[in-house]
């Protein structure tokens, strides 16, 4: 039953020729024996669960290295155990976030889709399998440190993790490109110039967290030189942060990446207590009373055809997050003790979580709910929609942001799930965004013009920035001429300020699209007209894919020709490490470079870190630097390495 709803919902492959499905399952480790119309599916599933085990592994590696555990080593720690040891740790910390709760991180695990396999376990040939497999990864985990993560703290490690997991092809087929890092600081550049510790940063539809960790960055810069302390900063980085996805698995991927951006003030102050604000929640289709109902009811629907939970709460109750988690964590309890509604409603008067009052007046719409969780329940769906749900309610009591960002999916209206078209559509008819033309497509808008609108509406403040990647063809598309009135209500509009046309080149090289940075303002008035319109394109000489160079699996010899032939001069001097490369040291480096009027420069911390530096001659460039201590002949100053990704203007 999971996996049916998770195909439903999140692992609809478009069609695929026989001859790529023959690829797929190639480049795949693994064989399985489901129906051949379901293989690929099926693959796509283990692959997520595998991720999603992986990543949390990681996560608990984090937290006990940096000193938020008792002990050291979980992975280690937890490889020693008996199978049924092993089993019980890893339902008990990972898969119901108990390790992480006792770290004072709230809600880090939520999604209960993929943790399958601990039921496949209650099967007793497959259990000593499933334990030795586990055991093998805790294994392999256990050699790596994680108590130094300068470079993972300010880029994206976990998007490369994924995408070395799925074959290329089936990644185009579901339409996953993720962002490349130096167009992550491009967009973001675009919110400048700003005062970050005075922003609220939401990404609707964020991914793997790319942009929200690019958001940390600049946040902790600006912290650093107010030399604030690690709780205050926390403290305003989990307020000020935030980030939903409609993918459990991009959701948990997003938690993982936040956590590792932020263990090192977790550690500098122990104790405090969060919760991470990336939430498994529709940027589109998000809860909200019916205008047109009698009743102060809220009416929402979640989960595919097989499902199709619908929920009703009572709009006091829905829109007060505190209240509604003790609810729903009372009733999701009673779901797992199978009580009838009527001992579940006594049950949260008991517990002090309703009034008797409220539990008379709200018993019509609280027990309807529960009875449909407690019938999902009894069908072996393990009462996981309580916990599910919060997720989606907590994002309608998020309130408003100063600069929404992200690259939202572009998936054509025909493409999406007949179900989903017909949730969403009423919200996308309210903004009249469709083309009255419908010769020219009119239906067949982008959804990231759908999300633009509504997030925009519901969630960016008046007079605060959007700035998202959006396809070009919706400044220029006839069945995009809905998209182009920029009105979200009688009053309010959507001001568009500036375009960055990048279809002549590619910044998704593995993708054949056209790609524009979109920026805009909400307010009233019409816009302003001309708006700064920038095309891109590529230097003569130079491809318009834009490649990222890993110099340092070039020969040294090799490696300089390409640097001579990239910068049009010649490389006179190389890195050059002034500090010993502590954690907390400060590594300076400097490329003397002939042919130019300017030297580029830059500081990185630890290990490295990324940064755009622009030399004055119509190229973008982002260095890396990385640094390994210890190594052969390194002096005990380690040895200094770097690669870079280039655009050019």
């Amino acid at each position: 039953m999971l996996f049916e709803e998770w195909r439903a919902l999140y692992g609809q492959v478009a069609d695929l020729s026989n001859e790529q499905l023959k690829l797929i399952q190639n480049s795949l480790n693994f064989t399985s024996s489901a129906k051949a119309e379901d293989r690929v599916p099926t693959a796509l599933f283990v692959v997520h669960t595998y991720n999603s085990l992986i990543i949390k592994l990681l996560a608990a590696e984090v937290i006990s290295a940096h000193g938020l555990t008792l002990y050291k080593g979980f992975a280690e720690r937890t490889a020693t155990l008996d199978d049924n040891g092993l089993l019980d740790t890893i339902s008990k910390d990972i898969e119901l976030g108990g390790l992480f709760a006792r770290a004072g991180i709230e809600g880090f695990v939520e999604e209960a889709i993929f943790s399958w396999y601990l039921d496949a376990c209650n099967i007793a040939k497959h259990r000593p399998t499933i334990a030795a497999a586990i055991r093998e990864v805790l294994v392999k985990l256990a050699l790596y440190r994680t108590d130094s993560l300068t470079n993972a703290r300010s880029n994206d490690v976990l998007k490369t993790f994924y995408q070395n997991l799925v074959p290329e092809t089936l990644r185009k087929s579901l339409g996953e490109f993720y962002t490349p890092d130096w167009l992550v600081s491009v967009a973001m550049d675009k919110a400048e110039p700003c005062n970050w510790l005075k922003r609220r940063v939401l990404d609707p539809t964020c991914g793997s967290a790319s942009f929200l960790l690019e958001a940390i960055r600049r946040k902790r810069t600006a912290a650093n030189a107010k030399k604030w302390s690690a709780q205050r900063t926390v403290q305003h980085l989990t307020g000020s942060v935030w980030g939903f996805d409609l993918n459990p698995l991009a959701v948990q991927t997003s938690r993982v990446n936040f956590l590792i951006a932020i263990a090192d003030l977790l550690k500098a102050e122990p104790g405090q207590q969060i919760e991470l604000p990336i939430l498994l929640a529709d940027a589109i289709y998000s809860p909200a009373k019916n205008p047109k109902a009698k009743d102060e009811v809220v009416e929402y629907r979640i989960g595919s055809s097989v499902a199709d939970l619908a929920i009703t709460l009572p709009a006091e109750l829905a829109f007060h997050r505190h209240r509604l988690d003790q609810v729903f964590e009372s009733m999701g309890m009673s779901v797992e003790g199978n009580l009838e509604s009527q001992a579940a409603m006594a049950e949260l008067v008991r517990a002090a979580h309703l009034s008797s009052k409220e539990a008379i007046a709200w018993a019509e719409p609280l027990q309807q709910t529960y009875q449909r969780v407690l019938t999902l329940h009894r069908k072996n769906w393990n009462g996981i929609w309580f916990r599910i749900v919060r997720n989606f309610f907590w994002s309608a009591t998020a309130g408003v942001f100063d600069l929404i960002v992200g690259n939202p999916p572009w998936v054509r209206w025909s493409k999406l799930p007949n179900l989903y078209r017909e949730r969403v559509k009423p919200t996308c008819l309210q903004y009249n965004i469709f083309s009255s033309t419908p010769h020219h497509g009119g239906n067949e808008l982008d959804i990231s013009a759908m999300i633009t609108y509504t997030v925009a509406d519901k969630w960016l403040k008046s007079g605060g920035t959007l700035v998202f990647l959006l396809t070009q063809t919706l400044f220029q598309s006839p069945s995009s001429e809905g998209f182009r009135r920029f009105s979200i209500s009688k009053k309010v509009r959507l001001l568009p300020q500036s375009v960055d046309d990048l279809k002549a080149l590619k910044p998704f090289p593995d993708a054949a699209n056209k790609t524009a940075i979109g920026v805009f303002s909400k307010g009233k008035g019409n816009p302003n007209y001309p708006v700064n319109y920038t095309v891109w394109s590529a230097r003569e000489g130079f491809s318009s894919s834009i490649p990222l160079v890993d110099t340092n699996r070039m020969k040294p010899r090799r490696r300089n020709e390409f640097l001579d032939r990239l910068f049009g001069g010649k490389v006179s001097g190389g890195l050059r490490q002034d500090l010993n490369p502590t954690p907390t040291s400060l590594t300076v480096f400097t490329f003397l470079c002939t042919g130019f009027p300017k030297v580029a420069h830059g500081v990185t911390s630890g290990f490295g870190v990324t940064g755009a530096l622009t030399f004055g001659m119509n190229l973008r460039f982002q260095f890396r630097t990385y640094v390994r201590t210890n190594g052969p002949g390194t002096n005990g100053f380690g040895r200094p390495r770097f690669s870079f990704s280039f655009a050019a203007l």
